[in-house]
């Protein structure tokens, strides 16, 4: 729970948090919206200072709160009606209100872009409030045994009216921005099946850095191909990981008579486990049949595609490890 004080000048007068263990996405593919669950709560006083928040604006940022990382439009809350969110005099109201950002499915793509930059794969942004409060003067319609603040004087309705108020609005109401850090495991199992992609299982796969095993040629190449697949591009996406798949073979010194395997054993001054090595020259060379069919293959599709770029980011993951985490008291770990 992630909670902010709500001030009216220098004076806080309650309260609004945010659960983000709550938090969800909803409507699926036609209509994904991300949903935070909040509660607002006033302070007690008593009822000649009752005050109440007669309307929230809420703007949701993925990441600092800058134009371009604001998601979808603010979303504004008419609390008028009622004045559910008021103070009592005995304890707080607490009022619970979801928040809905409809989102786009480019938008999607960006938020899952920067989620998976962060370290541990959260979720990470910024809630920002503004809104109004004001003064409960007083009422009218309200039955004389159950009156919470003093009448209207001159009231001429009777109660078939219901009840009405006489507000004084403040000229300053502040809330704090409210930093919103969505765990991966919130994220994947009720966010992301709520926003239509429950049929997609998430494997991540940590991209290295460029250097000791990897060209400084790899990120780019990679990013190409990523953006390929998403365009829809099959054929060029895989020509791009065979474009990643030579400039590791050139950077290591691997060829035909001396597969990859051998040239990173040879490169690291340890010998690899005989799986490791099997593994890494029988899934390269697989690598290696697939991409190059892009030279004369017209034709690729989705599935081709995809698998090509997950194989290219596995063995990537695979390569690196091997080189930064040698046996204990076997080397740097450092290629040269």
């Amino acid at each position: 729970m992630m909670s902010r004080g709500i001030q009216v000048g220098a004076q806080v007068v309650g309260e609004i948090a945010l659960d983000l263990e709550r938090v969800r996405g909803e409507g699926g593919p036609a209509s994904p919206c991300l949903v935070l669950p909040v509660t607002v709560s006033m302070h007690s006083r008593d009822a000649s200072q009752a005050l109440a928040v007669t309307n929230l604006v809420c703007t949701l940022y993925s990441g600092e709160i800058i134009p371009a990382y604001q998601v979808g439009q603010p979303v504004t809350f008419d609390l008028m009606g009622g004045l559910p969110v008021r103070s009592t005099r005995f304890a707080p109201n607490p009022h619970c209100m979801e928040i809905s950002f409809p989102l786009s499915t480019s938008l999607i793509h960006r938020l899952e872009d920067r989620r998976h930059r962060t370290e541990d794969k959260a979720f990470f942004g910024h809630l920002t409030v503004s809104g109004t409060v004001a003064w409960l003067v007083a009422s009218g319609g309200e039955a004389p045994g159950n009156r919470s603040m003093k009448p209207i004087p001159g009231y001429a309705f009777d109660s078939n009216l219901g009840i009405c108020f006489i507000l004084a609005p403040f000229q300053e109401t502040r809330v704090d921005t409210i930093v919103v850090r969505v765990s991966a495991s919130t994220w994947i199992d009720h966010v992301l099946p709520g926003l239509g992609l429950d049929h997609v299982r998430l494997v991540e796969i940590s991209l290295p850095r460029s250097g000791g095993a990897l060209p400084e040629a790899i990120g780019p190449f990679f990013d190409g191909a990523r953006r390929d697949y998403d365009a829809g591009r099959y054929r060029e996406c895989v020509q791009k990981c065979r474009d990643v798949r030579y400039a590791v073979e050139k950077h290591v010194g691997a060829t035909a008579q001396r597969p990859v395997g051998e040239a990173i054993q040879d490169r690291v001054g340890w010998p690899l486990a005989e799986a490791e090595r099997r593994f890494l020259n029988q899934c390269w060379r697989a690598l290696a049949d697939f991409t190059s069919a892009s030279h004369h293959q017209h034709a690729f599709f989705a599935a081709d595609a995809n698998a090509c770029l997950l194989l290219s980011a596995v063995l990537l993951e695979f390569l690196q490890n091997l080189v930064v985490a040698p046996p204990a008291g076997d080397g740097s770990g450092v290629l040269p």
